[in-house]
């Protein structure tokens, strides 16, 4: 659990001072983020995680990489994330 945490509190770090500012590297990082929570808490009070509990937030984030299970033809909202009235870094 204690590595859960740790894990857990550098990606907040990380994402306050410069992920959530990435395009996809926001929605990976709240992905993991969810990951991290669930596990910790799991280990908190002695719960066992189903591995299909634990492979949803991948797959959800695969889903939304371009090329990768949609794509800007299939999901119009998709060209919202290129707005930059989030401050996205595009490099």
């Amino acid at each position: 659990m204690g590595g859960a945490i740790t894990a857990y509190a550098l990606l907040q770090i990380a994402y306050n001072l410069r992920l959530k500012r990435m395009v996809i590297l926001d929605i990976g990082a709240i992905a993991t983020g969810f990951v991290l929570r669930a596990d910790a808490g799991a280990a908190a009070t002695g719960i066992v995680l189903s591995a299909g509990f634990l492979s949803l937030p991948p797959v959800l984030y695969y889903l939304t990489l371009p090329g990768g299970g949609a794509s800007q033809n299939r999901f119009p909202a998709w060209r919202l994330l290129t707005s930059q009235g989030r401050g996205y870094i595009f490099s």
